[in-house]
């Protein structure tokens, strides 16, 4: 009796301890379960980095392509638009990029040193594929002749011919182009009276242009000469009307540039009058004088 209650004790002991080893397995698995998990999670950090890596060196070689291959290196500069500008000057800017890269020329600073030139207005520098930097300058141009001073003519057979008016070339801004005979002005440029060197001469310079050009036929057929001293004081030379034939020219107070539809309408009319001189400086109340 004694035996058999030892041996159940046994069996008890026994089945006891079968009972507790699910618990130590499932301890195992899930430790497993979390190796793997950690595994992979590896895995894919070292798949991020590659692709990371790859990616970066891909990326590398692509700028490097780009920026730094001969494809891509300045090895030719095109100049346009010159004219009176030495071309020399603008190559000595524009060729200190050839050799680097195209991507990185410095167009705003060569468009700036090209653009200190005396005679050009502005510049456009801008990159063209393969290798090439263009240079697009658009010169001063002449819009009026302004009177300089006079020199010694030319001596013809022992005899001078007298001074020679000498005109200086201006273009719109009052930035003289250059100094030649009167007789040597092209033809289209106008002639006019205009100071430079002060804070009013632009202003004086496109004042009178702007009255130039808006007179009508009947007057600047007889323009002899234009000018000021002033933006309102505007003046005018024309040739007398027949009847006036004692004249060669008579003055016109012409004042600023507005109204100069009104005012040559106003002067043709006064003009049939006999006069020396004509103010249309207010159309509304035009005079004259003897």
């Amino acid at each position: 009796m004694a035996k058999a209650k030892a041996k159940r004790t046994v069996t008890a002991s026994r089945s006891a301890g079968l009972a507790a080893a699910p618990v130590r397995t499932r301890s195992v698995v899930s430790k497993t379960s979390a190796q793997r998990f950690a595994a992979r999670a590896r895995a894919r950090r070292r798949r991020q980095t590659l692709i990371a890596v790859t990616t970066v060196i891909a990326v590398t070689a692509g700028v490097w392509a780009v920026i730094f291959s001969p494809w891509a290196t300045v090895n030719q500069v095109q100049i346009a638009g010159l004219d009176r500008v030495s071309e020399s000057e603008v190559r000595a800017v524009a060729e200190t990029e050839l050799g680097h890269s195209l991507l990185l020329a410095r167009t705003g600073e060569i468009g700036a040193q090209v653009g200190k030139l005396r005679l050009v207005k502005d510049v456009e520098v801008s990159r063209s594929w393969p290798g090439v930097l263009q240079v697009e300058v658009n010169e001063r141009r002449p819009v009026a002749a302004l009177p300089s001073s006079r020199v010694a003519g030319n001596s013809t057979a022992g005899e001078s011919t007298g001074p020679m008016l000498m005109m200086q070339l201006v273009d719109d801004e009052g930035v003289v182009i250059e100094t030649r005979p009167a007789k040597n002005v092209p033809a289209g440029v106008p002639q006019i009276e205009v100071e430079l060197g002060h804070k009013n001469s632009v202003a004086n310079l496109r004042g009178v242009l702007a009255v130039r050009e808006g007179l009508p036929e009947n007057l600047s057929s007889r323009l002899k000469a234009i000018g000021t001293s002033s933006p309102d004081g505007i003046w005018l030379r024309l040739s007398a009307p027949l009847k006036n034939a004692g004249n060669r020219t008579v003055l016109v107070q012409w004042g600023d540039a507005e109204q100069g539809e009104q005012k040559a309408t106003v002067l043709t009319a006064l003009l049939k009058q006999k006069a020396k001189s004509y103010d249309v400086r207010a159309p509304e109340m035009p005079s004259t004088a003897s």
